[in-house]
């Protein structure tokens, strides 16, 4: 729906200041330049590391369900302010992903197998057209997580090295610009 938003309004794609500011900070964005680390197996785990997002989103928002209300708001309130915030920069700079704006960067397709094989089926069929600015995934997993160490340590420990793999492969799978996380950083903070 965005993308159609965005289209209607006449945005400009803002995927060439991303880059340029990726470039600025690292000489060369990190999902171009780090590309010859990663191996079919590395990608698979990196893929598998970006679907805990989906499992980690959807176990936050159960365990909310059974909560009293003003325990719940404890958890929802921030979360859904996140997903407001993020959705707002969407159509205010919306820029697809680095492999999307800039596809003769990359040498060719992702090496992997069948997690990483699904996880492009499902980024071409589910996601927006301009998601990338700033990256939602690692906002709202940070505030996820910011919940949870507060109130729910024992999923924090469980959740954390998975979203910390996950960060990581929404660069290294070529989906976000760096500045991306960089922002949503900023923003959790």
């Amino acid at each position: 729906g965005s993308g159609r938003i965005i289209n209607a309004i006449q945005r400009p794609d803002c995927g060439e200041l991303l880059l340029s500011w990726d470039r600025q900070l690292f000489g060369e964005s990190p999902a171009v330049s780090l590309q010859s680390l990663a191996s079919p197996w590395m990608n698979e785990i990196l893929s598998a590391g970006y679907l805990t997002y989906h499992v980690y989103l959807l176990w936050f928002l159960l365990h909310t369900i059974w909560l009293p209300p003003n325990e719940r708001v404890f958890f929802t309130r921030p979360l859904f302010v996140a997903f407001g915030l993020g959705f707002s920069l969407y159509f205010l700079m919306p820029a697809a992903g680095i492999c999307v704006s800039f596809p003769e960067l990359f040498p060719g397709p992702i090496a992997g197998y069948w997690i990483t094989s699904f996880v492009d089926a499902l980024v071409v069929s589910m996601a927006a057209s301009y998601d990338s600015f700033p990256s939602m995934h690692v906002f709202v997993t940070g505030v996820m997580l910011s919940c949870d160490f507060i109130n729910q340590r024992r999923r924090f420990w469980i959740m954390l090295i998975p979203s910390l793999v996950m960060v990581g492969s929404t660069v290294l799978l070529r989906m976000h610009f760096t500045v991306d996380l960089i922002v949503s950083a900023i923003l959790l903070i």
